[in-house]
């Protein structure tokens, strides 16, 4: 577990790295699995979880549409919040 200081500049890092590369991006990187960072995100967003769940369901809960099969890492990470936030 990192120290509330770390997560928040690992997450700002992240951000600068995506904006800083923004034009990089396209729809493809959106909607394609890659593993490694869909991964990465997925696991940011369940240690965040353990802190936030409420605010981490909300936002994970939004990408559950009506009649739209969700991304695989999307219900991976819900899995995922669901086993480590047992009780």
């Amino acid at each position: 577990q990192l120290a509330y200081p770390h997560r928040v500049i690992i997450l700002k890092a992240m951000e600068t790295v995506v904006r800083n590369n923004i034009d990089l991006l396209d729809k493809s990187t959106a909607k394609d699995v890659i593993w490694e960072w869909q991964q990465a995100a997925s696991n940011v967003l369940v240690a965040v979880g353990q802190r936030f769940i409420n605010k981490v369901m909300e936002e994970v809960l939004t990408k559950f549409q009506p009649g739209i099969l969700p991304h695989y890492f999307v219900l991976q990470t819900f899995a995922n919040l669901s086993v480590s936030n047992g009780e």
